[in-house]
């Protein structure tokens, strides 16, 4: 909080010291204009109005007789300012000397930690596109087997229908083989679509 105020003060007189040096540069033209005044007045009239220039030089001169003393004391504060400023510094640094000579090992430390998840982050970041590449290889894999699967899936189920028609058909030619072989003429003659036996007394 201090060291806060401090800085503020310092701050504050930075900003009247140029104030002030902005005030002389003003009187002191207005003295060099006055000057001249008096000298254009003098070769022009002579003395006629002497008596006020000279009162009015005299104020400004004064005035910068007194900004020149404030310019001074300003200057005086900060240069004491300044040397509490530093003090408080080497103070500061003294009382930071133990806690800054801890804390070098554990920046070692933290150096060789970071190094060290820089090295595992590596691996890891390699390892992890490994997997991802194998992972998309083996998911394309699957989806191939996936295809083949249906597809041989459908293959079975024509060939089973195919199957299942052959097999009727050939049952129907067992069972019209069955009354073409039966002795009995009316059962053969009975069956639509029988074959019927060619006449062996045709002639």
């Amino acid at each position: 909080m201090s060291t806060k105020l401090n800085e503020q003060r310092w701050l504050i007189y930075r900003a009247e010291v140029g104030v002030l040096a902005r005030t002389s540069d003003i009187l002191t033209n207005q003295y060099n204009e006055i000057k001249q005044s008096i000298s254009k007045m003098e070769s022009e009239r002579g003395i006629a109005g002497f008596t006020d220039t000279q009162d009015q030089l005299e104020m400004i001169s004064a005035q910068k007789g007194d900004t020149d003393e404030q310019k001074g004391k300003v200057l005086e504060d900060m240069s004491d300012m300044s040397d509490k400023l530093n003090q408080m510094i080497v103070e500061k640094k003294a009382s930071l000397a133990p806690i800054i000579k801890e804390l070098r090992p554990l920046r070692a430390k933290c150096h060789e930690l970071e190094q060290l998840h820089t090295q595992k982050k590596t691996e890891y970041d390699s390892l992890a596109a490994s997997i991802g590449s194998n992972l998309h290889n083996l998911e394309q894999e699957v989806r191939e087997l996936r295809d083949n699967a249906q597809a041989e899936e459908s293959k079975i189920h024509f060939l089973q229908h195919s199957k299942q028609i052959l097999e009727t058909q050939h049952q129907k030619v067992e069972d019209e083989l069955a009354v073409y072989k039966n002795p009995d003429p009316a059962i053969r003659k009975s069956s639509p679509g029988a074959i019927q036996p060619e006449n062996s007394g045709a002639g």
